[in-house]
């Protein structure tokens, strides 16, 4: 590779951004303009690496409860460049504001650029279920399990508008994924309710009653209770 050619600092600056290094990326991209390194190709880069700027701040402000400043970092890298996941982020702190038709049509733009984002397919399910509409929860819920077997949240959201039978290979899959131990605490506790909820259906009640037990023991390791909080926090009311 020649430093002198602008392919070798593209490709450099391209590979860190792949792998998350975007301090480094904005280094190397300031080395290569000092170089005289110029063209559309440098300007996408850049303009890539605002976008992630804006999104991880974006994310952050959200964490901190603060919406509507996410909301509006989310706009602007939108306006920079419309991606699935930039309209999935507003769309989650759109939905934490409380405004669900808008986060609906959010979602549903994070879908038509990207029809594989099964975080986006998840969470129109949820806000679909809250609105009633059990068919396109359910279809999205199905999409997102097509996209990534592995979304443990995801089974739980669908047993809770889905009948189970006997020809369901959602069921095993769900117990293998739960006996891999490949999933989190949080993960396990979701897919036990679900299982619990789907041996219901068969009218296996005992099986049923084992995962829901299951469930709740993950429950009290995830939200421990603790007693003395518990006796001082009466006190004060």
């Amino acid at each position: 590779a020649n430093p002198r050619q602008a392919q070798f600092w593209l490709s450099y600056i391209d590979v860190l951004i792949q792998l998350k290094q975007t301090i480094a990326a904005k280094s190397v991209l300031q080395k290569a303009k000092n170089k005289g390194m110029r063209g559309e190709a440098f300007e996408q880069l850049q303009n890539t690496l605002l976008i992630h700027d804006l999104n991880e701040t974006g994310i952050q402000l959200h964490q901190a409860q603060r919406y509507e400043l996410a909301i509006k970092n989310y706009n602007k890298a939108l306006k920079a460049r419309p991606t699935g996941f930039l309209y999935s982020n507003k769309a989650a702190a759109l939905a934490a504001m409380g405004n669900f038709s808008f986060a609906i049509k959010c979602y549903v733009n994070a879908i038509k650029l990207d029809p594989k984002l099964a975080l986006a397919h998840n969470n129109l399910g949820v806000l679909l279920k809250q609105n009633n509409d059990l068919g396109n929860a359910r279809r999205h819920f199905q999409q997102a399990l097509e996209i990534d077997p592995k979304y443990a949240e995801c089974y739980y959201n669908l047993a809770s508008i889905t009948y189970f039978d006997l020809n369901d290979d959602k069921i095993s899959i769900m117990k293998r994924l739960y006996e891999s131990n490949s999933v989190s605490l949080d993960q396990s506790c979701k897919l036990c309710y679900a299982l619990a909820k789907a041996y219901d259906d068969l009218g296996d009640l005992k099986s049923s009653f084992e995962y829901l037990s299951k469930a709740n023991l993950l429950e009290r390791k995830l939200f421990p209770y603790d007693i003395e909080e518990a006796s001082r926090s009466f006190k004060r009311i």
